[in-house]
């Protein structure tokens, strides 16, 4: 495989942190478990003119290498299976320090003060459409709200309107029995994760993301 055809690729597919949350998380076991972050310089010697190449300092070198500052933040579960579930990049541009980085990183996985992930502060949107992209309800919570309780929030306050459904799709971020075994008991419906299992082809799922076009909407 050669150099340019892997640049090719991560170009046409945009890649970002949520994405590899949201496959991380259909492979652990999310309650119970250890998040940990770090950095690591991707080194770079020779590269003059790559964005985001800078000096760091590096534990492997001990001092400072020029290279590509990489912040990872990592989940291990109670069965000792660790994976990387979120990340940044050092950027200069972005007047932070690596202490913001990890804030920013830990802050997702925990819901604290705002999604980002989403991108978006403060308040989460949850809608819920069927598969004709047809609206039947929208809740807002604050962000220290989980995806998970904000779901099953929706369908006790729209049990009603809900009461016909049969089947809920939902993405990584909801995999769990317990949260299929709650949504279960309210609505009597199953719920089926949509996952993308071959992460290097990375294909749009359709059943899934009809929501997409309600939210580009909003």
């Amino acid at each position: 495989m050669s150099h340019d055809s892997v640049n090719r690729f991560l170009l046409r597919e945009n890649f970002g942190p949520k994405d590899l949350f949201l496959e991380a998380v259909t492979k652990l076991i999310l309650e119970g478990g250890t998040l940990s972050v770090d950095d690591t310089v991707l080194d770079k010697p020779y590269s003059h003119y790559t964005a985001l190449v800078g000096h760091y300092y590096s534990g492997k070198h001990h001092k400072a290498v020029k290279g590509i500052n990489l912040i990872t933040l990592y989940y291990t579960d109670i069965k000792g299976y660790s994976l990387p579930v979120n990340f940044r990049i050092y950027n200069p541009a972005d007047g932070k320090t690596k202490n913001d980085y990890f804030i920013d990183i830990t802050a997702y996985a925990l819901n604290k003060d705002y999604d980002a992930g989403k991108n978006v502060s403060e308040i989460k949107r949850y809608i819920v459409v069927d598969t004709k992209d047809l609206p039947h309800t929208i809740t807002i919570t604050t962000t220290n709200v989980t995806d998970r309780a904000g779901a099953l929030e929706v369908f006790k306050d729209n049990k009603a309107t809900l009461s016909k459904v049969e089947s809920v799709l939902v993405d990584g971020s909801y995999t769990g029995q317990s949260f299929g075994n709650a949504a279960n008991k309210i609505l009597q419906a199953t719920v089926q994760v949509t996952k993308r299992n071959e992460l290097h082809t990375f294909k749009v799922i359709p059943q899934r993301w009809v929501v997409e076009h309600s939210f580009s909407w909003l």
